[in-house]
């Protein structure tokens, strides 16, 4: 009984630095703050879309029609922006003449239904392309899901014509305007001057 007794209290006394560092670190790693949001892909087989990268080639139907990314490339650069709200929208409308005179063409991505899309765009006034992406496959391969929710994240892309990222921003939007952004992203000259590259 003795020998039992002694051999529980040393194995209780070897335990119990072991459980207080469990402990310790525990609470010290859920004391860490923890963002609301961040950028992620749904699964493996989606590559991480970083600048410098080739862009997804994602498919789309609008008005019954399947198109792909490359077939948005062929009219030039994309302006790609995915979960914009209606004031960022209408941002990119009140810019889409100056961005198409740089050659860069704007789309949106809107987690709703086509019919949806179409009101909304009717609604805002828009004349540029807005794709629905209602379970998110776009957003999903573009690394842009919220981890809890599953819904596309705010994120925009500079897609050159050849397909390559030179420009990109998951929840943050640009301080300056989007022709600003496209020309320093794409070395594409303003108003008679060139631009510097400045993509990220």
């Amino acid at each position: 009984m003795r020998s039992t007794g002694t051999a529980l209290a040393l194995l209780l006394a070897l335990a119990t630095p072991t459980m207080a560092a469990e402990s310790r670190g525990s609470s010290s790693y859920d004391a860490h703050p923890r963002l609301d949001m961040y950028a992620v892909g749904t699964a493996g087989e989606y590559a991480t879309v970083v600048v410098g990268e080739k862009a997804p080639d994602f498919n789309y139907q609008v008005d019954g029609r399947w198109q792909r990314l490359r077939d948005l490339r062929a009219q030039g650069h994309v302006l790609l922006v995915l979960s914009a709200n209606n004031d960022q929208l209408r941002a990119i409308e009140s810019q889409r003449e100056g961005l198409l005179r740089l050659g860069v063409v704007p789309v949106a991505v809107l987690d709703l239904r086509a019919s949806s899309c179409r009101s909304a765009a009717a609604k805002l006034g828009l004349h540029f392309t807005v794709i629905p992406d209602p379970t998110r496959v776009i957003g999903a391969q573009f690394n842009s899901l919220e981890p809890r929710t599953r819904m596309t994240a705010p994120s925009w892309f500079l897609i050159d014509r050849t397909g390559n990222i030179r420009a990109l921003d998951r929840l943050e939007w640009p301080t300056s305007d989007w022709r600003e952004v496209a020309s320093n992203a794409l070395g594409l000259a303003t108003d008679g001057a060139p631009a510097s590259f400045g993509g990220r």
